[in-house]
């Protein structure tokens, strides 16, 4: 009986103990998956931006953009905030 009560007190201690581990692993690898799923959105963004190319010239213009601001984004890293560089190329041609 004594053996018996010594298993049940240690079951859920280990229980519990691989219950923490588990959630700390969990907790750890948090940064890893949104940085992942920051990167997943950039590139996404970024797709969008480079489908942009397949217009012409004319219908970029009448977007406000140009190829050669299109293609200078398109060799961004995926860190960068194609939105505001667009911006500021845009910025810098109006001057």
């Amino acid at each position: 009986m004594l053996c018996h009560e010594m298993r049940t007190t240690k079951t859920p201690t280990t229980s519990l103990q691989a219950i923490e581990e588990r959630v700390n692993a969990r907790l750890r690898s948090l940064p890893f998956i949104q940085a992942l799923k920051d990167w997943y959105a950039g590139y996404c963004r970024r797709q969008v931006l480079v489908g942009l190319l397949r217009y012409d010239d004319h219908i970029l213009e009448d977007m406000g953009h140009t190829r050669q601001e299109l293609l200078a984004i398109s060799k961004l890293p995926l860190s960068a905030d194609a939105h505001e560089v667009l911006k500021q190329l845009k910025d810098l041609r109006s001057q």
